[in-house]
């Protein structure tokens, strides 16, 4: 904080997943983070830069740009608003078709439950991306709503979480696979339980379940993930 109304945020995350019998899936990305707020007293301004660089199966396969002024503003002690413009710019190594450049724009609406540790979040989100590529091309939207409580067990730190989505999309050129345009729809939901276990590690347990529905066969199918993990945390 070089001023008490001025904040500066930088971060790096590096994430790696390696499969044993299919290495074409293995997916490593690296994301870089920089944001600079000022309060404002009324509403907080600020702006977010994040970076993705992600490889498939050790090959440079994407590099993302998000860039996303803000504002926020916290009415009383339960009620935080948080409203931003998105805009993004994909680059596929290995692919140009896919290449694109996207705008949106996204609300978010945390209400807490007698302080931070229980609350309830709606996020809406309407986009709209430009591809190189005219089948690539798209409109849509998303609908999220998530709960979160955070508590302790046996003197530990717990944090329990559900939430549930819709995503819609539409597509603007022909899909040759289906000579006609493409339109996909997402209903999603998933569970999560984070339990500490000692000092900065805690143990991790999700689930998702996504019902993916599209006119393009390749597309329309359901899916679910189990995760364990194990985290440090510092």
């Amino acid at each position: 904080k070089p001023t008490s109304r001025l904040t500066l945020r930088a971060g790096y995350e590096l994430a790696d997943t390696q499969y044993q019998d299919y290495d074409e899936f293995s997916l490593q990305t690296h994301r870089g983070s920089l944001e600079a707020a000022f309060d404002f007293d009324v509403v907080e301004a600020g702006l977010l830069y994040n970076y993705v660089h992600a490889r498939l199966d050790g090959d440079g396969y994407l590099d993302y740009h998000l860039a996303s002024p803000y504002v926020t503003r916290l009415i009383g002690d339960t009620l935080f608003l948080r409203g931003a413009l998105e805009f993004t710019d994909k680059d596929f190594l290995n692919d140009d078709l896919r290449d694109a450049e996207g705008q949106g724009l996204r609300g978010d609406a945390y209400y807490f439950i007698g302080g931070t540790d229980r609350y309830v979040s709606l996020t809406a989100k309407l986009e709209e991306e430009d591809a190189m590529s005219d089948a690539f091309d798209f409109s849509g939207g998303e609908l999220n709503a998530n709960y979160s409580h955070r508590s302790q067990i046996m003197d530990r730190d717990t944090r329990f979480q559900i939430g549930a989505g819709w995503e819609t999309r539409d597509y603007d050129g022909i899909t040759p696979a289906i000579s006609e345009t493409r339109e996909d729809d997402i209903i999603s939901a998933d569970a999560g339980f984070e339990f500490e276990l000692a000092g900065p590690l805690l143990l991790d347990l999700d689930y998702s379940y996504r019902d993916r529905q599209s006119n393009l066969p390749s597309a329309d199918y359901d899916e679910h993930v189990g995760e364990i993990r194990l985290r440090a945390q510092f």
